[in-house]
């Protein structure tokens, strides 16, 4: 339960930090478009469970882009 209260991430200089090595790759997408900010002062502020579902869902538009199932 702990990780899942706890909060994750932050942007210093465009790159995301403080996150877990798996949802790197998706966060920084995000917030390279635009579409993820954060809350201000560079936090991204994301529980556990909103980090699984962002990456699940660029996942899904990523592999919807190359043609994959």
């Amino acid at each position: 339960w702990h990780m899942r209260d706890k909060r994750y991430g932050r942007v210093v200089d465009g790159k995301v930090m403080d996150v877990p090595a798996w949802a790197l790759d998706s966060l920084q997408t995000l917030v390279d478009k635009g579409v993820l900010a954060g809350v201000g002062d560079g936090k991204l502020d994301l529980s556990m469970d909103m980090m699984r579902t962002l990456v699940v869902c660029q996942r899904m538009i990523d592999n919807a882009k190359e043609g994959k199932a």
